[in-house]
């Protein structure tokens, strides 16, 4: 047997093993954890300073080339990388905006890689949820001797995935509603700074699909989506994998990286619309395109559209300097001095800045949507 094939045939074989793969030194099959119940998880709340500071990671393409010589060393380069990140902005929130996997060269072992990246993330002791992205339960490829590329279904989907990460206690990672499209749809509230328990901004996480599902929005997320506008009309941040087609880079409207293209979601079936006529709708967040950390403002001068940089060593490289980017918020009067939603929605009672922090430290690309023209 040529050594292509048996080399191919083995990696095959170790990647397809449900109990003995080891992933960066941790074992697939260990003792399962104990599930925390929502009760038991943190609560997002301002400071008594009335801000609120998250922390976005996108593409870290964890589990890239697990059996060459460099792939395993790009998930510890990443590792360092997010060790030295973390502590110089101690965020609020950790939200991970997809493609924290390359679901294309795992076949079982999926959820090896994402219980030991949640066991990296507890040790900050600081919340963190995340969205899925088009690699996260993509289809696992292998070439055989004759140079054919092959793929196979994957195993590991979406809601496996996510129950993976239901043992830790910092996770604020839900399955969302069963009759939309997706897993990663869900909500979580920011509560004011004065303890009252009054809910003043939320997060919206919304599956921009790909892998295993279509890549683009279906009806039943938009119809969702604006329910929960309609109920909570409070400053909303939105995070997502994939952009859509108005993320593209304009010179008078946008600041920050622009070392790539856009690949955006088709269709994305209204949902652009439904967040640029609801002016409550702060910012969308997204990844995908490693490229790109750019934020823009949009035609209603209340939306922004923002890129994460690029938080991995694994998947393509189109920045030298990886990073992540940071959204602060800021609570006007200190705190929402327990006034209704209607009468909260009315003021501009939450302000909000963005820079990228940089793996050396520098803070580039900063942002603030406040002080930028529009030109249009």
């Amino acid at each position: 047997m040529p050594l292509s094939l048996l080399y191919t045939l083995v990696c095959f074989l170790i990647c397809s093993l449900p109990h003995y793969v080891v992933a960066a030194g941790v074992r697939k099959g260990e003792s399962k954890k104990a599930r925390v119940s929502r009760k038991q998880r943190p609560r997002l709340s301002f400071s008594e300073q009335g801000t609120f500071k998250i922390m976005q990671l996108t593409d870290m393409h964890l589990g890239e080339a697990q059996f060459s010589d460099w792939g395993p060393q790009q998930d510890v380069k990443t590792y360092n990388l997010l060790s030295s990140l973390i502590p110089y902005e101690a965020p609020d929130l950790l939200l991970l905006s997809g493609d924290q996997l390359t679901g294309n060269d795992c076949n079982e072992n999926a959820t090896t890689y994402y219980e030991q990246m949640g066991k990296f993330l507890e040790k900050f002791e600081i919340p963190w949820a995340l969205v899925f992205g088009n690699h996260d339960d993509s289809d696992f490829e292998y070439v055989d001797e004759n140079g054919t590329r092959h793929y196979v279904e994957a195993k590991t989907k979406r809601p496996k995935l996510a129950q993976s990460l239901e043992q830790f206690s910092h996770s604020l990672n839900e399955i969302g509603p069963l009759n939309i499209t997706g897993t990663s749809n869900y909500i979580l509230p920011i509560h004011d700074s004065d303890n009252s328990g009054e809910t003043v901004s939320q997060i919206v996480l919304l599956d921009s699909g790909g892998g295993s599902i279509p890549s683009s929005f279906s009806q039943s997320q938009v119809d969702w989506l604006g329910k929960q506008l309609y109920e909570k009309p409070i400053p909303t941040a939105v995070f997502q994998h994939i952009p859509m087609a108005e993320f593209q880079y304009e010179e008078n409207k946008c600041v920050g990286t622009h070392n790539d293209g856009v690949a955006y979601l088709n269709p994305d079936s209204g949902m652009f619309s439904l967040m640029e006529s609801n002016y409550n709708v702060m910012f969308v967040a997204v990844g995908h395109n490693h490229g790109n950390d750019y934020c823009c403002r949009v035609s209603n001068a209340s939306l922004h559209l923002c890129f994460g940089r690029h938080s991995g060593y694994g998947g393509y490289a189109a920045v030298t300097d990886r990073g992540a980017r940071v959204y602060e918020l800021h609570l006007m009067n200190g705190t929402a001095n327990g006034r209704t939603l209607e009468e909260f929605a009315d003021d501009s009672t939450i302000s909000w800045e963005s820079w990228v922090r940089i793996e050396s430290g520098e803070v580039i690309d900063e942002y603030k949507p406040l002080l930028e023209s529009y030109d249009g």
